[in-house]
């Protein structure tokens, strides 16, 4: 075999197998495969962002719910001071009625033993203030049955 022979034969061989397709057909086949590449980080640059806004969506949803959570506790405590607000308000205010009597009753005292019969057991009164006398906005027969009811 000559040398024209194998030159002619591998020409040939190029033309009719495809062998120099190769060349002209690279470029598209590179950027064929660069376009498959991108399309891959594209879909999987997607998915991220799909996760991402679903996780989003759920964190919104838990907001949501944590924060009608503390309305409600907020709700609950505002409820349980006025509760508390109007239970002190009561005891402060029977707390002034048991000393306004506690203060009535002292006097009272008070008035019965200053006006305490001077002899005991006995019939006839001996008060030691005398006998027209007025205390506290009491007047003697008042008084004087104040001083039969001790004894």
């Amino acid at each position: 075999m000559e040398w024209t022979q194998i030159v002619i034969a591998v020409i040939g061989g190029l033309f009719t197998g495809g062998g120099l397709m190769i060349f002209f057909t690279r470029r598209e086949v590179k950027d064929g495969k660069a376009a498959e590449n991108m399309q891959k980080v594209v879909d999987s640059m997607q998915k991220s962002l799909d996760a991402k806004d679903r996780i989003i969506e759920e964190q919104e949803q838990r907001r949501k719910e944590l924060k009608d959570d503390v309305d409600k506790k907020d709700a609950k405590i505002d409820e349980l001071q006025r509760e508390k607000s109007a239970m002190r308000d009561k005891l402060e205010q029977e707390k002034s009625e048991m000393r306004d009597t506690i203060d009535d009753l002292s006097t009272r005292l008070a008035v019965a033993s200053m006006m305490r019969c001077v002899k005991l057991k006995c019939d006839d009164r001996d008060p030691p203030f005398g006998t027209i006398v007025e205390l506290a906005g009491l007047k003697q027969t008042d008084l004087v049955k104040l001083s039969k009811t001790e004894h």
